[in-house]
């Protein structure tokens, strides 16, 4: 997250695949490494601050979820204009960035509906959130966008 102080993302504040809405088991506690697992590159939001520092965030809105098929590009936090959508598709490129509050860019390829083939840009619940073989034309262009 681009601090010194340790962040939580707790299960209950992430969304089940397929986009269930239940109470979390301890059954779903032991999977949670199926959900997400340790150096995982995710969009998230800061749920609460803690008086210690530490940062709970949460995954439960549709919007936000683990990010694949990219790359990472860190910059100074104040060239990241704070705005309501955050998730921007450059359809003449064909690449789809995120902006991150903290400073942080994940320039990488539009993630597809499962099962339509369909490019989207804003659910994440939807998605086919795996990796997957990016083509040399593609990853030429999302470079291209990381070092603009």
């Amino acid at each position: 997250i681009g601090t010194a102080m340790l962040a939580y993302l707790y299960i209950g504040a992430i969304n089940l695949p397929g986009n269930v809405q239940r109470r979390r088991t301890s059954e779903d506690i032991l999977r949670m490494r199926e959900f997400f697992v340790e150096n995982d590159i995710i969009s998230a939001e800061v749920q609460k601050v803690h008086e210690s520092g530490e940062l709970a965030l949460q995954t439960r809105s549709a919007r936000y979820g683990k990010l694949q098929n990219g790359v990472l590009v860190s910059l100074p936090s104040v060239y990241v204009r704070r705005q309501a959508q955050h998730l921007v598709t450059l359809p003449q490129i064909g690449v789809m960035v995120v902006l991150g509050n903290n400073g942080w860019v994940w320039v990488c390829a539009p993630p597809k509906v499962a099962g339509s083939g369909r490019q989207e840009t804003l659910n994440f619940s939807q998605m086919d959130v795996r990796y997957e073989q990016v083509s040399d034309a593609l990853r030429e262009r999302i470079c291209r966008v990381r070092n603009a």
